[in-house]
């Protein structure tokens, strides 16, 4: 990074249950000039989810979901050190699997009873190795038979959902 870069930060509030604040939160930021192996956290989605229509979660529907499958097509493996789920209100079940192009599947990550607080960062004991030809296919699964009667859609808002996949991993030794 050099001297006097930007940098953004987003953050996603939600104020659907207490009322709004003064915003508390602050960031530490630690700049190496060089670190032992590059990293980076990828996002699992399918992209088609963000436009009108593309993750429609229908009014009275107790058990919707919604599966994206990610492969890896590049000639590299890489190490996967954690993962996380993300889904809003509406989430029931949400899971991360890893499908190794030899065979053997392996859950990265299953939340069998999502609630809104579990979006965080799972880590493994051991890195898991992401080689060329494995996927990892994302499920979510919603309950909406509330007695609102709205169809939900992919959204920003804590009324609206979401179906996202996180893992943070370096390329292997």
């Amino acid at each position: 990074m050099e001297d006097g870069a930007l940098i953004a930060i987003r953050i996603h509030y939600n104020t659907a249950t207490v009322e709004p604040e003064a915003d508390q939160s602050s960031v530490q930021l630690k700049v190496d000039n060089a670190v032992d192996k590059q990293a980076a956290i990828v996002k699992i989605f399918d992209p088609r989810w963000l436009v009108p229509g593309g993750m429609s979660i229908a009014a009275g529907d107790a058990d919707a979901s919604h599966t994206f499958t990610y492969t890896n097509n590049s000639a590299q493996t890489f190490s996967l050190w954690s993962a996380g789920l993300h889904m809003h209100q509406l989430g029931m079940s949400a899971s991360l699997t890893l499908e190794q192009a030899a065979g053997q599947d392996d859950g990265l990550l299953e939340i069998a009873n999502w609630r809104f607080g579990w979006q965080g960062t799972y880590f493994f004991q051991e890195a898991i190795a992401f080689a060329p030809g494995d996927s990892a296919t994302l499920t979510c699964h919603w309950d909406n038979s509330g007695a609102d009667g709205v169809t939900t859609e992919s959204g920003e808002g804590s009324t609206d959902e979401m179906c996202l996949g996180m893992v943070y991993g370096t390329l292997a030794d």
